[in-house]
């Protein structure tokens, strides 16, 4: 076989035995790393994938109404992300959709798409934040409507509008896809002139060395392709676009899933720490040390997850 992302040909000696852990099903499926590049992809989708997002973060949600007061305050920070002072209020109160808004340049009046919206959760933070023109698409989509956010059933391919988008996300949904130069390509057509793209997903770095096929982000068979950075940057250069920033953002969870996979404990097992932290392999002092060493390697560019604002190359 051949990489997706940069073609080149896939050896047998590459192939990694992947069991489904995050219901249970334990099922294998086959995934390659591409010698070249390093993105990590699976040989074929299963039929049946449909299955396998039963329950997934599609599922509805009921929103909170938010108090007006509060309302303002979020406002009132917004507007400021935009100024220089961003530093100190990022300093006293971090907030990712003001890290992105600072980063990308949007504003209120922006039009945002989020590819692949699950149950519209990250819309809704825009949407608390004063963001007006919010649209999210999802092929798996549970959630019918939410307060002045437009969402429709697609995927992004098959998505058909007359819309321009300033700020087009891909919030832990890119490693769903298969077809990722297409998607790209697609997606440029529905970026405005000045619009940025933001692709936020698991990278292969540390925690790959140390897991291999007990990664928890690997999440076979639902991740199809999982990037290096070298191979992201090949995507980029070949759809004639740039990474213009980008940043590690791993947490604990790639040590927490990884440790259960290993010892063959699924995410949602009685004694996985998603379901009871009484009855997991973990204390409260395993969990800290986890968050620190998660910290120190985004610090050192050795995150398993990253965030990537890309642009069209000028």
């Amino acid at each position: 076989m051949n990489c997706v992302i940069c073609d080149h040909n896939i050896s047998e000696n590459q192939k990694l035995i992947v069991k489904e852990m995050m219901i249970g099903t334990r099922e294998e499926f086959e995934y390659y790393q591409c010698g070249n590049c390093g993105a990590l992809q699976i040989k074929s989708i299963p039929q049946n994938i449909s299955r396998y997002y039963e329950n997934y973060y599609t599922a509805k949600k009921d929103y909170i109404h938010i108090n007006q007061l509060k309302k303002l305050i979020w406002l009132i920070r917004r507007n400021l992300a935009l100024t220089k002072l961003y530093p100190i209020i990022q300093f006293l109160s971090y907030n990712s959709i003001l890290h992105w808004t600072h980063i990308s340049k949007i504003n209120q009046n922006s039009t945002i798409l989020d590819v692949g919206c699950g149950n519209g959760d990250v819309l809704f933070e825009f949407s608390k934040h004063g963001f007006e023109n919010l649209f999210g698409i999802d092929p798996n989509l549970k959630t019918s409507s939410l307060p002045d956010i437009y969402l429709e059933e697609s995927d992004l391919l098959s998505y058909n509008t007359k819309l321009k988008f300033d700020l087009i996300m891909f919030n832990h949904s890119y490693e769903h896809i298969y077809e990722h130069h297409k998607t790209l390509k697609k997606a440029l057509e529905l970026l405005s002139n000045n619009g940025t793209i933001i692709i936020r997903m698991p990278v292969i770095n540390k925690a790959f060395e140390i897991y291999k096929e007990n990664w928890v982000q690997i999440d076979a068979p639902r991740h199809f392709i999982i990037h290096s950075i070298k191979s992201m940057n090949i995507l980029c250069e070949n759809n004639e676009v740039e990474v213009y920033n980008y940043f590690f953002d791993s947490t604990a969870f790639q040590f927490l899933g990884s440790e259960q996979f290993k010892a063959g404990i699924s995410s949602y097992a009685p004694n996985s720490y998603k379901v009871d932290l009484n009855q997991s392999q973990f204390s409260s002092v395993d969990i800290k040390a986890f968050e620190i060493k998660a910290r120190k390697l985004n610090k050192e560019g050795l995150g398993d997850q990253a965030t990537f604002f890309i642009r069209r190359i000028t």
